[in-house]
């Protein structure tokens, strides 16, 4: 559940056999789930589990911080749950969420408002073994 906002400026350019950089300190077993762009005008961002839980958290409750570092707590994630998305935003209206088997739309002002630690609220009702893969 950390997230990591970088300065595309201290990422230096290289050659293309290059192995890259290391962007984000990972703990045993820990993987990324997504990068994106995020806009400097952005008013906040959505995350979501694999569970479906979902929050909304304000943009001032992060700041950037160099590469290869842990980052910060994005949303609270208990054992057998992962982080599955983040989605910054400025002024959209709705969400999609998506899972393996379904998709809906969720109305931007529905997703409740929450610290950065906090854990969220269920989005979406699941099937046995399907968990969400994407935010739009």
């Amino acid at each position: 559940g950390n997230f990591l906002i970088v300065e595309t400026a201290d990422i230096r350019p290289i050659g293309r056999v290059a192995k890259g950089i290391k962007g984000i300190k990972l703990n045993d077993g820990d993987g990324v789930s997504n990068a994106r762009m995020i806009p400097n005008n952005y008013v906040g961002i959505v995350s979501i589990s694999g569970d479906g839980l979902f929050k909304r958290s304000e943009a001032k409750e992060f700041v950037v911080q160099g590469k290869n570092t842990k980052g910060s707590k994005l949303q609270k994630v208990v054992d057998g749950d992962f982080m599955a998305d983040f989605l910054p935003y400025t002024d959209e209206k709705e969400v999609l969420i998506a899972s393996r088997t379904a998709c809906i739309k969720v109305k931007l002002e529905e997703i409740p408002l929450h610290s950065r630690g906090a854990q969220g609220v269920k989005a979406i009702k699941l099937a046995p073994k399907d968990s969400v893969i994407r935010l739009a």
